[in-house]
């Protein structure tokens, strides 16, 4: 089981900034806690798509607090479009980390039990967050 807080910013960098925090319902806080970035191409889909619900509900089931993500949309798939949110894409999902670690107490978030995780583009995103 758990419990979903929607729409948390994790950045003063407006509406963009947005994510769903799913929290398991048993055990005790601090739970560990996964920022999970969705897919889509870098210009399409949502923190709270099928997919994103649905891995961050099992996540959640197993004791781990996801923190479900949105940043900012390129204007399409091809060409230079694909790129117009870079790198502001990457800095939103570097914000969500620094949310984890200067809020995530706040929110039942262990911040020294934190994995970067995501989807295709997400996972992309993750990656290179990872190595910054």
């Amino acid at each position: 089981m758990q419990s979903i807080e929607t729409d948390l910013s994790f950045s003063s960098a407006g509406d963009v900034h947005r994510a769903d925090l799913h929290r398991p319902t048993w055990g005790e806080a601090p739970w560990p806690c996964a920022v999970f970035v969705h897919g889509g191409a870098f210009h399409r889909d949502d923190k709270a798509s099928e997919r994103s619900t649905i891995i961050s509900g099992l996540l959640a089931d197993r004791g781990i607090a996801t923190l479900s993500i949105n940043y900012p949309l390129s204007e399409g798939a091809h060409g230079a479009a694909r790129w117009t949110a870079w790198p502001a894409n990457l800095l939103a999902v570097a914000a969500a980390v620094q949310f984890v670690r200067e809020q995530g107490a706040d929110h039942g978030l262990d911040a020294h039990r934190l994995a970067l995780i995501g989807t295709s583009a997400g996972g992309t995103l993750a990656l290179l967050a990872g190595f910054g």
